[in-house]
């Protein structure tokens, strides 16, 4: 758009010089707690995924330029706990409806099974309000909730390319396990899976020669595999 831009990350060369800065949370906070890093009086900023950018190192980062008008973009306007985010912007401007992204194509409508609802009671919430991943694993890391799933997956989705979303690791490996013991080929992507192991996994399953990733806060905002 021939704006003057400049990126904040490691080992790729920073401008300074330009109006619009480009950065991470976690490299802008530690850069400027080196002194690496002497930023100007931002009069506009814009925070991706907002519904995440709550926390108090986040926080203090806004007011850093209080003077500053805030954007904040999420497809999720809520916390973790399902409270508002009114304590953090003014107003919430709402360009299009699900139901309009479902007429361009955008997003994909949906039908939703519960074959198994699992008990929750007395499983820990973190700070946040939502569920304990810990707590929350070891209640759904068990035989009988495992063994559910590629049942449940022949007769709604079989042949169908799959994500499963897991708990941590643990849970993620015993779904993978229990789809491989039934011959179904599986495969995992966590934050340890290396960057072209990744790409390899979703050309394989775009392909055919995969039929089910099981994933753990990986495959979650920005996703864009559309042949799932």
């Amino acid at each position: 758009q021939g704006l003057h831009c400049g990126l904040i990350m490691a080992g790729r060369g920073t401008d300074m010089s330009a109006p619009c800065q480009f950065g991470s949370k976690q490299t802008i906070v530690s850069w400027l707690h080196r002194q690496k890093l002497n930023l100007t009086d931002f009069q506009f900023i814009v925070v991706d995924e907002a519904h995440r950018a709550v926390s108090e190192t986040w926080v203090a980062l806004y007011k850093r330029w209080p003077n500053a008008f805030f954007v904040g973009l999420t497809a999720t306007h809520c916390l973790g706990n399902g409270n508002g985010m009114g304590h953090y912007y003014d107003f919430l401007v709402q360009p299009i409806q699900p139901s309009g992204l479902k007429a361009r194509g955008r997003i994909v409508p949906c039908r939703a099974f519960a074959p198994h609802v699992p008990d929750l009671k007395g499983v820990k919430k973190d700070q946040d309000g939502d569920y304990s991943a810990r707590s929350l694993s070891e209640r759904m890391n068990r035989d009988n909730l495992i063994g559910d799933v590629c049942g449940w997956w022949k007769r709604l989705a079989e042949n169908r390319p799959s994500i499963y979303f897991a708990c941590d690791v643990a849970h993620a490996l015993a779904i993978r396990d229990e789809f491989r013991e039934h011959g179904v080929a599986a495969e995992l992507i966590c934050d340890e899976t290396p960057d072209e192991e990744r790409g390899d996994i979703r050309r394989r399953l775009k392909q055919g020669d995969l039929q089910v990733v099981v994933n753990c806060d990986v495959l979650a905002e920005g996703i864009d595999w559309p042949f799932v």
